[in-house]
């Protein structure tokens, strides 16, 4: 759960003022719970360990897909605005902003559970935004 509140506080840096990214303790479990659950089932399936009593190893980029593929899914960031902004966001807009903000910080996780620089391909964070891109298409992505 660090990690996701890592990520979240390097996207809030980012966001214009006015702006504050939230999150609830609930959501971010959903999202570890589902995202171990992801892993476990795929070194269950797809993994041998390599010695008798070794756990199963699973590459980085695996990783990093089943948590971007989650945070996706069940959206655990919310944007907030500042009241005495004046400003007025319609509720089509806080949704947009919702799956937005949670698109962006796949680049985010990604170089923080590789230990690569972030990806720049926006086709990936577009997908994750209005496509439908499952596990193994965002793995593909995410390996070259």
């Amino acid at each position: 759960m660090s990690l996701l509140k890592c990520a979240g506080e390097v996207l809030e840096k980012t966001l214009p003022e006015g702006l504050t990214l939230s999150t609830t303790s609930v959501l971010l479990h959903a999202v570890v719970v589902s995202h171990f659950l992801d892993v476990e089932r795929f070194k269950e399936f797809h993994c041998e360990p390599k010695d008798a009593g070794e756990e199963a190893r699973i590459s980085y980029p695996k990783i990093a897909a089943f948590m971007i593929k989650w945070v996706a899914k069940i959206r655990p960031f919310r944007v907030e605005l500042d009241p005495n902004s004046g400003e007025k966001i319609t509720a089509v807009e806080w949704d947009f902003y919702s799956v937005q903000i949670n698109a962006l910080i796949a680049p985010i996780l990604y170089a923080m559970i590789t230990n690569q620089p972030p990806f720049e391909d926006y086709r990936i964070i577009h997908e994750l935004q209005f496509g439908n891109l499952g596990t193994d298409a965002l793995v593909l992505l995410l390996e070259r």
